[in-house]
């Protein structure tokens, strides 16, 4: 009539099936935890290189505080500069003065910023600089000068933190 065998090795399939499909979504959500979990380090690292700065007429240059950069690699320093001029679009041009700190003269910190910018009429500008550590690790003090040669525009100068990891 009816065969056991068949139904016991039935019954079987279907466990090793079952723990087969638990150890694959065990697998699975274990994946998919560390992938979240990595990428809410690096959103909440990109929320801090967001550039939600913004310049204003009561501060007309806002910059990052520190930037962080591990030896010979590259990180963005972001500003943003104000036009309180209010007749038109002011040409500005961007300087970036050298690094002072523990090193200073062995420091090796390169800062690419654009030459000039065009800020419209009371209005804010951003812009990024690139920002190359150099061999010694450390802390460094930079500035940055902002300069028009139009009548009643204002030079601005700010300063900023360079933090050179090992």
């Amino acid at each position: 009539m009816f065969s056991r065998k068949g139904s016991l090795n039935l019954s079987i399939e279907a466990i090793v099936i079952l723990v087969m499909a638990m150890a694959v979504l065990g697998l699975g959500l274990g994946f998919i935890r560390t992938m979240f979990a990595s990428g809410t380090d690096k959103l909440v690292g990109e929320l801090d290189n967001i550039n939600i700065m913004q310049a204003s007429e009561s501060n007309p240059i806002v910059m990052t505080n520190t930037v962080k950069v591990n030896k010979g690699k590259y990180a963005q320093l972001q500003a943003s500069v104000y036009n309180k001029v209010d007749t038109r679009l002011i040409p500005y041009d961007i300087d970036v003065g050298g690094c002072a700190g523990s090193s200073a003269g062995a420091s090796g910190i390169t800062i690419d910023c654009p030459d000039s910018i065009n800020i419209p009429l009371r209005q804010s500008t951003n812009f990024g600089c690139a920002v190359k550590a150099g061999t010694v690790p450390g802390l460094f003090t930079c500035q940055m000068n902002i300069t028009s040669s139009v009548a009643g525009a204002r030079n601005l100068t700010g300063s900023f933190f360079v933090e050179v990891l090992v």
